[in-house]
């Protein structure tokens, strides 16, 4: 389990990397062909989720709809860094008690509202991957469509990788 976390890890660290090289202009723009969300919003949002898992990790209950959503985040691409290296670090201290226990989540579905469910903290680990690798080609059209280059591999699903040869997210 704890190659979960190395990937987590190794997939936020990618994130870091982009938003290092990226203007502020370029970060909080809007692309109205991707659904009028900027870089920065996105970043947000998949760091809440991140944020979410950690801060509720301990009582063994993550709520995902009780994220911060903090405007900061969302205009600050050096604030967007801060924060991920601070959830790296929180990754990185997972024991194995952590990874062992068993979890309930909860996240509005949309359709009604959301029930408890059991889960374990390998299996959000998986969904947060998932997650992230999701917004990460959605940034990754975004700075296409303005000729900004990203990595081959950003926001490709590691088994898309695997199956085309290529190690997932950057190493």
């Amino acid at each position: 389990m704890l190659q979960a976390i190395q990937d987590n890890v190794r997939c936020l660290r990618q994130g870091m990397e982009l938003l290092q090289s990226l203007p502020v202009p370029e970060y909080t723009r809007a692309e109205s062909a991707c659904f009028d969300a900027s870089v920065g919003e996105h970043m947000r949002h998949l760091i809440d989720h991140y944020a979410c898992f950690v801060r509720d990790l301990p009582a063994g209950r993550i709520d995902y709809d009780a994220r911060s959503r903090d405007r900061v985040v969302e205009t600050d691409p050096a604030q967007a860094v801060a924060r991920l290296n601070t959830l790296i670090e929180a990754l990185e201290a997972l024991g194995e008690k952590e990874l062992k226990a068993p979890v309930e989540v909860v996240m509005d579905t949309g359709s009604e509202p959301g029930g408890w469910a059991r889960s374990s903290v390998h299996r959000e680990l998986q969904f947060l991957l998932g997650h992230t690798v999701h917004h990460y080609a959605l940034i990754a059209v975004i700075c296409r469509l303005r000729g900004i280059g990203t990595e081959p591999s950003f926001g490709v699903a590691p088994s898309t990788l695997r199956h085309r040869g290529q190690p997932p997210c950057a190493q």
